[in-house]
């Protein structure tokens, strides 16, 4: 008799351990589990994606600073630099990539060549207000010197920077960067048609012009921008 009250209780104590076993490994998945689901990474379908948000960001900036980086020099210039009103005479292209636009011919574009000038070389050009021999007609600012260094300028006179384009005809063609506008399309020819303009321009301490405004018989027909 006590042999088999003793066989029923180890059998007892043995059950007892396996359910104390199973339970303990149910735990420890469950506990595994959790762990695994709460410090899991984030698929690896949404990393590619991130990439490409963080590169398309990027180049959005670039973008942004490199025209604020192009705008800043004029802005600079019409901020402090002099106000001048010059008369031109409009010709009209077209620009495919960029539309229509006013090209603008000055008188001081041209200038006798009295010294030997490289193609692309900077130069220095003073204008001064020069009366035409008809007395109806205003003044215009003219060429009255080329420098390869950039002059003082005495009362009444302008010093503009540009870049030789190249000799023909005894004549120093200069380019100062302020021979076009643009438009709207539509508006280059009917300005080429309606004659004469007059362009305000700002010079800064280097010489170099930005047209700030262009008007034709007192219609504004362009206004600089920042961007």
């Amino acid at each position: 008799m006590s042999n088999t009250i003793d066989s029923e209780q180890k059998v007892r104590e043995s059950a007892t351990s396996v359910i104390g076993a199973t339970s303990m490994i149910g735990a420890t998945s469950m506990i595994g589990a959790t762990g695994a689901t709460g410090t899991a990474s984030e698929p690896p379908a949404l990393a590619p994606y991130r990439r490409r948000r963080a590169l398309f960001a990027c180049a959005v900036a670039a973008q942004i600073c490199a025209l604020c980086f192009l705008s800043a020099a004029p802005l600079s210039t019409i901020a402090y630099g002099r106000s001048y009103t010059i008369d031109t005479a409009p010709v009209d292209p077209w620009d495919m990539f960029r539309g229509e636009y006013v090209r603008l011919n000055y008188d001081f574009s041209r200038i006798t060549a009295n010294q030997s000038i490289n193609t692309g070389q900077k130069v220095f050009v003073v204008l001064r207000k020069t009366k035409s021999a008809d007395s109806g007609t205003p003044a215009r600012w003219q060429a009255v010197r080329l420098a390869t260094e950039k002059p003082s300028a005495a009362a009444g006179e302008l010093v503009l920077a540009g870049t030789s384009e190249g000799t023909w005809s005894g004549k120093i063609h200069v380019r100062y960067g302020i021979e076009q506008v643009f438009l709207p399309e539509g508006e280059g020819a009917q300005a080429e048609r309606s004659g004469p303009l007059q362009v305000d321009i700002a010079v800064g301490d280097d010489g170099h012009p930005v047209i700030t405004e262009a008007r034709q018989k007192d219609k504004v027909i362009y206004r600089w921008k920042f961007i």
